[in-house]
């Protein structure tokens, strides 16, 4: 693997680190600004609205403007969002640093995949892209264990934002060193004439990015109210709660690792399929169990099974088209973050109107969608 790559997974780390730390002190961060969690729930989905406005944008201007400036400049602008937060006074000015934060989000996810695809193709390209959704659940993994590990040492939540800019300071520094120009050389070898139409998006195409909206609203309602849900209706402590979500994201880590291998031998189709069934097997075992004993491997079911999913659908929906296509790769990544605020946005109306147990209800469900469009994809008609 090139420097390249190396570079886009380490991007993804440190989104998925920054990313889930608010769920696991989700409930601090509602009582130090004397609101209610389902408050901070709204703030927290105007990170996907800074994304979806960032990535047209970002996908606009990768195909005008050097690939290096564009990361240095979305690193800065993630450093200064992640400081925001922590110096955030009230939830308006959290909520502000939210939104600035994933507008630095949103152009990191397009940099990043933007990369891989066009560096891979055919099934190095979904083994890549599950190596990367690999590295962003690497990161997400370890913020519930430092966050409760900092939480329970009186850190207050604000320092544990302060300790994750070390990592946006770490890849400003790998990405100035960065060899970009072999990127540059590689798109302008395979480029296309001026005059090529766009590559025709067939019905596949739109169900996969519909396919990857649910899935991350899916995701979302899990990941932001998965502790408060065992805190509050199971009885668990921090500490417990947010070890229930550390093994869920681990899960999600290995399985991202071993799917890139795994989709090397099995139809991608296929693969979904059986992998969004079983998650919704294993989820619904959550919901009906209280026992923590029978939790942790059912947490760590769902996360497995999770866990290839959005790789294997963007996959999937890249390879509809006869070559790569940056206005696909943008609709793709723009229904990723619309998936994102909507699952924000909805799991904190269901929190707010009705209980945190109709949360995760409402994540069961998404990915029942998930799997039923997939299998309308695989139909006929809509290989037409």
């Amino acid at each position: 693997m090139n420097q390249l790559t190396y570079l886009s997974y380490f991007l993804f780390i440190l989104l998925g680190f920054i990313n889930m730390l608010a769920s696991v002190v989700l409930i601090e961060i509602a009582a130090s600004f004397q609101v209610d969690t389902y408050v901070i729930g709204y703030c927290l989905a105007l990170v996907s609205l800074g994304s979806i406005l960032a990535i047209p944008l970002t996908g606009h201007l990768l195909e005008k403007i050097s690939q290096k400036r564009m990361t240095l400049a979305a690193l800065l602008l993630v450093t200064a969002g992640a400081g925001s937060l922590a110096t955030s006074s009230s939830w308006p000015l959290f909520a502000a640093a939210n939104f600035l934060f994933g507008c630095s989000n949103g152009m990191l996810l397009s940099i990043a995949n933007h990369i891989i695809v066009h560096l891979y193709e055919a099934q190095a390209r979904s083994v890549r892209l599950n190596l990367l959704n690999f590295a962003y659940s690497a990161g997400a993994v370890s913020a519930p264990f430092l966050g409760s590990f900092l939480v329970q040492r009186q850190w207050p939540w604000q320092g544990i934002y302060l300790l994750a800019l070390l990592l946006p300071l770490a890849a400003l520094f790998f990405t100035y060193n960065a060899p970009f120009y072999r990127l540059y050389r590689l798109k302008k070898s395979t480029s296309f004439p001026a005059a090529a139409p766009e590559t025709y998006w067939n019905l596949r195409v739109y169900l996969a990015g519909i396919a990857l909206f649910f899935y991350v609203v899916s995701e979302t309602a899990f990941i932001n109210w998965s502790v408060v849900y065992f805190r509050q209706h199971n009885g668990f402590n921090l500490a417990d709660a947010s070890r229930l979500l550390g093994v869920f994201l681990a899960s999600m880590a290995a399985g991202r690792f071993l799917s890139g291998f795994i989709v090397r031998y099995i139809r991608l189709d296929w693969f979904i399929l059986a992998s969004s069934a079983l998650s919704v097997a294993f989820f619904t075992g959550i919901l009906i169990r209280n026992d923590y004993t029978l939790l942790l491997p059912l947490t760590a079911l769902t996360g497995f099974c999770y866990s290839g999913l959005y790789a294997s659908i963007l996959s999937y929906g890249t390879l509809q088209l006869s070559r790569p296509s940056s206005q696909a790769l943008t609709f793709f990544v723009v229904m990723t973050s619309l998936g994102g605020m909507v699952g924000q946005f909805l799991a904190g109306f269901i929190k707010q109107t009705l209980d945190v147990t109709f949360c995760l209800f409402f994540s069961l469900l998404m990915m029942a969608v998930v799997f039923l469009l997939i299998l309308t994809a695989r139909s006929g008609k809509a290989h037409e």
